[in-house]
């Protein structure tokens, strides 16, 4: 099992952030200052005039995709520094919950905080409620497929899916902790999102996941949702029946913890939800404590 101290780096940061968000953030503006001194869109917004919040407000102004389209072709046709100050090592498409899917670029650093962030959901449970076997079992693996189609990107044929599946598939987790099935094996079964290609999945999941030590789950709330009624229908037993969870980590829609969490309750058992708000672009906020609210990662 991984040290108590190792676990509080992980989320040390984190509380020392809310602590002094205004401290925090500084040093994340400075960090995103450096890093667009070296890309062409920086240096076209004057970068080195910025000294503090409110010049990079008003050098930097709020565009949506549409506006970053143009910067992104670059990155496509090889010039990554026109808007990013590292290579990417993939692309990923959103789900298009707010509009069509959208295809973005995903850098290391990207990677790495997103990485950091789950694992503090998990960290800060099993720390604050003395849950260390949290970090000792199974993780129910209910994610998007990574894989989805192909396309051509600085003269050299990519493949690329959704964020969630493909976060999942380069995730090491932590320690003992490991999703279940593996990704590779979710995009085995295919591209596709429609009721059968869920249904597959889902079965996927049962069969892989049925007798094995399974703890948690992370992900999507509705899709969550979805593989308790899928498990009930199918095989006439609650999740709650088959595995004993100590966590559900769920993520990406509104009302969490009021709408969803009485439902999810009756499939998976009186267990704690922690409630997160993530989106492609980065994991925001999650749940600090036992009460009902997210708190920003300042840091």
């Amino acid at each position: 099992m991984i040290g108590v101290d190792i676990l509080k780096q992980i989320v040390s940061p984190w509380h020392e952030s809310l602590k002094n968000p205004e401290e925090a953030q500084q040093q994340v503006l400075e960090n995103l200052l450096e890093g667009y001194a070296k890309t062409v869109y920086g240096k076209r917004h004057s970068v080195d005039e910025v000294k503090d919040a409110a010049t990079f407000r008003a050098n930097f102004p709020i565009i949506d995709y549409a506006g970053l389209r143009p910067y992104l072709e670059e990155v496509k046709a090889g010039n990554y520094s026109a808007i990013l100050s590292e290579q990417p090592v993939c692309w990923v498409m959103t789900r298009g919950s707010t509009g069509t899917a959208k295809l973005l670029p995903v850098t290391k650093t990207h990677i790495e905080q997103i990485f950091m962030c789950g694992a503090r959901a998990f960290t800060n449970f099993a720390l604050r409620t003395n849950s260390m076997d949290v970090l000792a079992g199974k993780i129910l693996n209910l994610n998007f497929p990574s894989a989805v189609t192909s396309k051509e990107v600085g003269g050299l044929k990519i493949s690329y899916g959704y964020s969630s599946g493909t976060y999942a598939k380069l995730n090491p987790m932590l320690n003992q902790v490991s999703l279940l099935p593996r990704q590779e094996e979710i995009d085995a079964l295919g591209p596709g999102i429609t009721k059968s290609d869920w249904e597959r999945r889902f079965e996927l999941v049962y069969q892989r996941a049925l007798n094995q030590p399974v703890v948690a789950t992370m992900g999507v709330t509705p899709v969550i949702l979805s593989f308790g009624r899928y498990v009930k229908r199918k095989h006439g037993k609650l999740p709650k029946e088959l595995w004993s969870f100590k966590v559900l980590v769920c993520t990406s829609v509104r009302k969490i913890q009021f709408k969803y969490g009485p439902v999810l309750r009756k499939f998976f058992g009186e267990v704690p939800i922690v409630e997160m708000y993530s989106a492609t672009e980065g994991a925001f906020m999650q749940q600090l404590d036992d009460l009902p609210y997210v708190s920003p990662n300042y840091d």
